[in-house]
């Protein structure tokens, strides 16, 4: 569960960048780069493929 988990909020953060930097989510002329959950659910997803393992 850790895993998947981890992928579904590394996509969220992945797809809010891409989203506002191609301007579906429109901000003027800024984007959010969300490095913080790209890299916490990589994080969790390296975890929990790792428990799954053992």
């Amino acid at each position: 569960m850790l895993f998947f988990g981890g992928l579904i909020i590394m996509l969220t953060g992945i797809l809010i960048t891409v989203f506002t930097y191609i301007g579906i989510f429109d901000l003027g002329n800024s984007f959010i780069v969300a490095y913080g959950p790209a890299f916490g659910g990589l994080g969790m997803a390296i975890t929990g493929k790792l428990k799954m393992n053992n």
